[in-house]
């Protein structure tokens, strides 16, 4: 397994640290996760949400940044990125709509004010990925 850090930083409106992680495992296959640690290190307990249908921008890979940009709005969308797609038979993915980090982390912020770490685990099941 290797773990690349996209991003990390502190969120300005609540000064809770964050970091955008890519997961790889030995076939290169990838899964993109939101890590907002708790503000004490006295407690390890963490809450973990599996988000397969929101959208990512930060990612850096072209499938993702094009479905932000053409497909942003919640909806059913043609599933051209399956792996099993062919044109025309109807195939459809659902979309919630592309989340940004900051909103992923204010959605969360009763869990951060009771000291609990939340991961977000982005399954993106827009372009043919699983959990």
């Amino acid at each position: 397994m290797c773990v690349r850090v996209i991003e990390s930083g502190v969120y300005a409106n609540t000064q809770r640290d964050y970091q955008l992680i890519e997961v790889s495992n030995a076939e290169n296959q990838s899964v993109f996760v939101q890590w907002l640690p708790p503000a004490s290190a006295e407690l390890n307990k963490t809450v973990v949400f599996s988000s397969p249908y929101e959208g990512v921008d930060w990612t850096g890979l072209e499938v993702d940044t094009r479905w932000a940009s053409e497909n942003g709005l919640p909806g059913c969308y043609e599933d051209v990125d399956s792996p099993g797609y062919v044109e025309g038979l109807g195939s459809t993915t659902c979309y919630s709509g592309t989340v940004s980090p900051q909103v992923a982390a204010d959605r969360n912020i009763g869990f951060l004010l009771n000291n609990l770490g939340v991961l977000i685990v982005y399954g993106r099941f827009y372009p043919g990925e699983t959990l």
